[in-house]
């Protein structure tokens, strides 16, 4: 169901010391890619809300992007016709949802449960008597009765006559159910006789897909770890569509032990042990809350025997089979108090381990006091020997792996005993209520470490974990955010989740009040397939307010509604959900006047937007902001003034809700905070009053760009001057393009690309880059006759389309770098891990990052890099730059291509004058220019005289230019001023 093992590999590399993990990560998803899908058909999208406002006045919707149905709708609480619950979602089924899509034939009831402060009826779909994997309809009434929510999860209908072409048999031998399993030594395969529909997504909504369910039971080899995956493979053609992984990761007698209560970099301190097993006389009773058993009336002297067993847990060293730590104690008084030690046969992670599950078990059961599936005596396994520096939840047991090394036993550290136990309240709550178990591995993961926050309340996850120092997760400091940190790692992705809430209670200033919201959100059961992070945390954030909620309401607010949503907004979940906005960037521009922006806006949930925002500067300087105009539809218009001669523009888009938050930016959720600029692309961007000087295109071959320099170590996919073929995942990951397959100047040229595969249907991993760098250098280019260089180069990235299992997106990184040629100094201009995969411009002065450069050149470099990050040099990393163009911001309107007067400016530097001489001299105009464009001084040039002289004797010392300007030909050239 999901990946719940607590690996130490990210946090041990983050804290300096050596990984011992060895990658237990085998989750596979062909919905993996599925945040890269654009939306498929605004008009339906449009249409379907219009719907929804017809069947549910005053509702607002989230809109499937691929199919254009119904996810998820709500609004102020609604009567509906009916005598009970199951009555209303049975006439809303054959009323309302009906010119939604629902066929109520097809849905069974999974779920019908009164709550005491809401109540749900849920349905699973089933085509033909097959079930839907991943589907959901599911009612949310008030305590009265009124409706408040619908979820729905339905796909598509499967088309005519599709069936299984292989037998269940078949797909046992199939070779998917244990791709790239190589670290792993097999003990058991199975696939399911019956087969269920598995909706595959593109591009054009989803396909049904004939699957059988299959699970594979093995161990590592390396250190053994217990695997249980579980998942689907196509019923036609044997692929692998699904794939996760199961194992998470008194007469009275007083006893006392000493435990590491709150962190394990903390002393040990004395506390009753609760919950524990007590014999006196052949009766046994469990100790209370202060460790004491009273049981009357016996004779003394007598022998209790103590154990590390209880209702919640019964601790066995080793494994389930090992022993239960004991001891034993005479005693001839009425009151006795015990001190539980490590004399006996426990040792501090018995204690431990044992102590910290009771109290996440009584937390639970404070704000879930109704749910019995985590009441049993868990089996506690301390002391595992064939791995270390980990622990995991399998479904049946929660199990510690002994003190190695720099790891201590995780059995010692609280809040690591908290978040495996999490796992089993995450597994058990969705199973006893119908959903089976919690599919997502990064919502499980997160999910699992709110509990340990719950108890601790200090933002840290494995705190004292390593002797040396250093902790497994902390929420602390800079935030993990949607979706430029989604890495496709369960415990990473988790870690934005997980950071949302922990803000909430950092906002509302009550970790209590977080978790009690954060609690009853689990009767909403969210959730998804992996890869569908973006949605099931909406879907979170939706349940929050509405759990938060205190009149069924939301139209007018919650008692905590600007803490919950800001909290979420801060790790990129907003109230807007998704956003599709059509917009062809500007070309260059005249000086002088305004700049008109158009575009189109498609949200797939409207219901909390406010306002569309343009967002523009002058590059470098402060952002100004316009509101758009809507002008028709989805039509809005806003207007960037008038700008001067060789200003560069850049602008995006932002979309706010009704907090007035900037909940969603274009293009990519650009974000303009410089400490953001690595992990976010380009704005848009344009010029003004810019004259083009300097051209490649790249259709004819460029003898002065290199195409590696020394030092480069890729070893495939580097860089040539080519048409580009173009490279696409596979069916399964959705056949998202990696390499372009047209160049940017004609759509059918060249361009220079980081390697070409011979045809455009082999893998996608064929000719990327890999195993290292790759560079491309520009020639040398002479700036000396320029008034205000300005560079524009287009460029395609692309690293965070998932190819294969396991994917660590974004870990790579694009890098362009600028020199003025006389030093070795390459200054940054780009450096990003975020893709972006189309041709995107680039605009940029020379001046800054070299003022009064006389040359520059310039490098694009594209990496696979092997670092010590998990997985690096596994994405599929393509690059491509085309139409490098070098401007000149001069003052005046210049033609394209100016006929040049080869006048000679000298000298420079100069101190009391400069000397022109004009070899083919005519009546015009010469000026001496500021670096500003302001004019210091003219001269009317006349037929027949070639030398001119401009006093600088009074200028201040800086950068000036010479503009000589006739009927027939133009020279800008630039000069410096320098006193002595």
């Amino acid at each position: 169901m999901k990946k719940i093992l607590l690996l130490i590999g990210l946090a041990a590399i983050a804290n300096g010391a050596k990984a011992e993990d060895h990658n237990h990560s085998y989750e596979f998803s062909v919905f993996q890619n599925y945040r890269h899908y654009k939306m498929a058909d605004v008009n339906a999208i449009n249409k379907t809300h219009q719907q929804v406002a017809a069947a549910f006045p005053g509702w607002g919707a989230e809109v499937d992007k691929l199919n254009s149905t119904v996810n998820d709708m709500f609004g102020t609480a609604l009567v509906v016709p009916g005598s009970n619950n199951a009555d209303k979602a049975y006439q809303l089924m054959n009323g309302r949802l009906k010119q939604l899509g629902i066929n109520p034939s097809e849905w069974t009831t999974t779920r019908n449960k009164d709550y005491g402060h809401v109540s749900y009826v849920d349905f699973k779909q089933a085509i033909d008597g097959r079930e839907v994997v991943f589907s959901k309809l599911s009612f949310r009434f008030t305590p009265t009765g009124e409706l408040v929510r619908v979820k729905m999860h339905s796909f598509a209908q499967p088309e005519a006559g599709v069936a299984p072409t292989m037998s269940s048999n078949d797909a046992l031998k199939s070779t998917a159910l244990t791709t790239e399993l190589h670290d792993i030594a097999v003990t058991s395969k199975n696939v399911d006789a019956n087969w269920v529909w598995f909706p595959v997504p593109s591009q054009t909504g989803y396909t049904m897909r004939p699957a059988y369910k299959f699970d594979v039971i093995g161990t590592f080899k390396v250190d053994e770890f217990p695997v249980i995956l579980e998942g689907y493979v196509d019923a036609q053609t044997g692929e692998l569509l699904y794939r996760m992984n199961n194992v998470q990761e008194t007469f009275e007698v007083k006893v006392q032990a000493e435990v590491y209560k709150t962190s394990r970099n903390n002393p040990l301190t004395m506390e009753p042990m609760a919950d524990m097993r007590i014999t006196v006389g052949g009766s046994s009773m469990n100790t209370d809350a202060t460790g004491s058993a009273i049981f009357g009336s016996l004779n003394a002297p007598q022998t209790a025997t103590m154990e590390l067993r209880g209702p919640w847990s019964r601790v066995r060293q080793g494994s389930s089979g090992g022993p239960t730590p004991s001891a034993t104690m005479a005693f001839s008084n009425a009151s006795n108090t015990y001190t539980f030690t490590t004399a006996g046969s426990a040792n501090v992670s018995d204690i431990n381990a044992f102590y910290h599950v009771n109290v996440i078990h009584d937390f639970m059961k404070k704000y879930l006091p109704t749910f019995t599936g985590m009441d049993f005596s868990l089996p506690t396994n301390t002391d595992l020997t064939n791995s270390t520096c980990n622990a995991f939840y399998n479904g049946s047991s929660i199990n510690f792996y002994a003190a190695s090394g720099n790891c201590r036993s995780f059995a010692e550290v609280g809040d690591i005993v908290y978040h495996e136990y999490g796992h089993g309240i995450n597994r058990e709550y969705y199973g006893d209520n119908g959903a089976g178990a919690m599919r997502n591995g990064s919502l499980n993961e997160g999910y699992a470490d709110i509990w340990a926050l719950g108890i601790s309340q200090d933002g840290i996850v494995g705190d004292g974990s390593y002797i040396t120092g250093g902790q497994i997760r902390t929420y602390v400091g800079a935030p993990k955010v949607y979706p430029n940190d989604i890495l496709g790692e369960v415990h990473a992705d988790g870690e934005i989740i997980a950071g949302a809430w922990w803000d909430v209670s950092i906002n509302i200033g009550s970790v209590d009040t977080m978790i009690q919201i954060f609690s009853k959100g689990y009767t909403d059961l969210p959730d998804g397939p992996l890869g569908t992070e973006g949605k099931i945390y909406h879907e979170v954030l939706i349940s929050a307010l509405m759990d938060d909620d205190n009149d069924a309401n939301l139209s007018n607010g919650t008692p905590h509604f600007k803490e919950i949503a800001e909290a979420f907004a801060r790790h990129g979940i907003f109230l807007t959900s998704d956003a599709s906005l059509l917009h062809n960037e500007v070309a260059h521009q005249a000086q002088g006047s305004a700049v008109t922006i158009n575009t189109s806006l498609t949200l797939t949930n409207p219901a909390f937007f406010q306002d569309l925002k343009l967002i523009y500067r002058q590059r470098g300087q402060n952002w100004d902001t316009v509101s758009m105009s809507n002008t028709t539809g989805n039509n809005y218009t806003g207007q960037i003034p008038a700008q001067a001669h060789g200003t560069v523009v850049e602008y995006y888009f932002a979309i706010y809700d009704f907090l007035n938050t900037p909940s969603y930016t274009i293009p990519d959720r650009y974000n303009p905070n410089p400490a953001q600029s690595q992990q976010v692309t380009l704005p848009y961007q344009f010029a003004v009053g810019v004259n083009q000087r300097i051209k490649v295109d790249f259709e004819t071959t460029e003898p002065d760009w290199q195409l590696g320099v020394q030092n480069d170590n890729a070893t495939g996919g580097v860089w040539v001057q080519e048409v580009p073929v173009r490279s696409t995942t596979s069916s399964n990951y959705g056949g998202f393009e990696v390499q372009i397959g047209q160049d940017h100047t004609s759509g059918s040229g060249k361009c220079m690309v980081t390697g070409n595969a011979g045809s455009q249907f082999v893998s996608a991993g064929t000719a990327d880059v890999d195993g290292g760098r790759t560079t491309l250098q520009s020639a040398v280019y002479d700036l000396s006759g320029f008034y205000d260089p300005i560079v524009e180069y287009y460029r395609y990235y692309t690293n965070d389309v998932a190819g294969s299992t396991p994917s660590n997106v974004r870990s790579d990184y694009w890098h362009v770098q600028i020199n003025n040629t006389l030093g070795f100094i390459w200054r940054d201009v780009e450096l990003t891990y975020q893709s972006d995969r189309r041709w995107r411009r680039k605009v940029f002065k020379v001046s800054e990052y070299y003022p009064g450069a006389e040359k520059i050149q310039m490098r694009f470099i594209a990496s696979d890099l092997v670092t010590t990050r998990p997985n690096d040099g596994q994405n599929l990393v393509e690059a491509a730059v085309d139409d490098f163009f070098i401007y000149d911001g001069a003052p005046t309107s210049i033609a394209n291509s100016p006929e040049q007067l080869r006048a000679k400016v000298y000298p420079s530097p100069a101190d009391q004058q400069v000397t022109i001489t004009v070899p083919n001299s005519g009546n015009g105009t010469l000026q001496l220019l500021d670096i500003t464009g302001r004019v210091m001084s003219t001269q009317q040039m006349q037929a027949g005289k070639s030398s001119y002289t401009i006093n600088t004797a009074n200028l201040v010392s800086g950068t000036y230019m010479v503009l000589l300007q006739t009927d027939k030909a133009i020279q800008n050239t630039k000069v410096v001023v320098n006193h002595q």
